[in-house]
């Protein structure tokens, strides 16, 4: 349909002012939309107004100097707003936010330890894990340190049809030994019990429990991983309730900078927003497939390959959202030269799907 024969808006709504271009589709914006990826060491903002060209800002993520987050400093310089001027409702229609706060602080390991409460036997079960080793046939391989910074035992048990075998025991030991973790500096707390995902009401009752002891987050294992084994749950427990209270911090941060009109919706690793309030940390580590396309990337591709290969590429492994280059997938792949000199990876020797499928296919190599 051309720009003349476009339908008024609904009434009653204010679509605000139109932007045109030749050629170009008809624009209907209420206010700003704002896209922002918050990293460890630069913050990128783009910025579309209601009327007239993308606005790009970076800055750096840590800024000693600023009240408060260094993007919403960006964002009501752009808005012409004063530090502690309240958000106009309405001002704002989009903000997009992804952040890889959870990413730094899982890898620099410097979220919050948390409280792990077990069933009695099973303290040492997420310690020992499984056959996941970096180094499957090391003579000596090295244990990574456990996330947690103490571990206690519950008197209880679920069977795996969901019977209960044995009562849950909350008792005045128990409540000490939490209290004294507490004091220790643990911030936040993961349960872990048996069969949780079939019967869940023993990890519900101890959660409700553990609420009066002031931990700022208690994670409930069958509320993060729908796995009904019994490490892999565990393990992803303690990922949310490690990097949980520093990603809440700055989530928090910046809702209180923008105020609460403000339609913030974060950037999941599956690409999906979601509201603030129903983030789970642990779904923003892998910041990676939430990037989306790099479009340098995907625009030029090396004139050394056919297009064939270059699009199945762009198709398999989209750039990460901090532009980290190549993926840790493909460290060991080799490099090419083009006709200027510069070197591009040669992905043709990694396999994305299965060991026994090389890609791109010998008709394309």
């Amino acid at each position: 349909m051309g720009a003349g024969n476009t339908p008024p808006p609904p009434k009653g709504f204010n679509f605000g002012p139109v932007s045109r271009a030749p050629g170009a589709s008809v624009r209907l914006l209420a206010g700003w939309r704002f896209w922002v990826d918050r990293g460890g060491t630069f913050t990128d903002l783009v910025a579309l107004p209601p009327h007239g060209p993308l606005v790009v800002r970076k800055v750096l993520s840590v800024q000693p100097e600023v009240l408060g987050d260094p993007a919403v400093a960006a964002i009501r310089e752009l808005l012409a707003l004063e530090v502690d001027a309240p958000l106009p409702p309405g001002l704002i229609q989009e903000l997009r936010l992804g952040t890889t706060v959870a990413t730094n602080a899982l890898l620099e390991r410097s979220g919050a330890p948390p409280l792990l409460l077990v069933n009695r036997g099973f303290a040492d079960a997420l310690l020992i894990g499984d056959q996941h080793r970096a180094d499957l046939f090391a003579l000596q391989p090295i244990r990574p340190a456990p996330l947690y910074q103490q571990v206690l035992e519950v008197e209880g048990r679920l069977g795996a049809d969901g019977i209960e075998v044995e009562p849950l025991r909350l008792d005045d030991a128990l409540a000490a030994s939490v209290r004294a973790a507490r004091r220790a500096g643990c911030r936040s707390c993961a349960v872990v019990l048996l069969h949780a995902t079939r019967q869940p009401l023993h990890e519900i009752r101890l959660g409700e429990w553990l609420q009066s002891f002031g931990f700022e987050q208690v994670v409930l294992s069958h509320q993060v991983s729908p796995s009904p084994r019994f490490v892999p749950r565990g393990h992803t427990a303690l990922v949310e309730a490690f990097v949980g209270p520093p990603l809440g911090a700055y989530l928090d941060q910046v809702a209180a900078n923008l105020g609460a009109s403000s339609p913030l919706r974060v950037m999941q690793s599956n690409g999906g927003l979601i509201h603030p309030a129903q983030l789970l940390a642990k779904d923003t580590i892998l910041s990676g497939p939430a990037g989306g396309w790099w479009e340098p990337w995907a625009r030029r591709p090396p004139p050394a390959w056919g297009a064939r290969r270059w699009w199945a590429l762009t198709w398999a492994v989209p750039p990460p959202m901090s532009f980290t280059w190549p993926p840790a997938a493909a460290a060991k792949c080799s490099s090419r030269s083009d006709a200027s000199g510069r070197k591009w990876p040669a992905f043709h020797c990694w396999r994305p799907w299965s060991p026994s499928i090389r890609w791109p296919p010998a008709a394309d190599r």
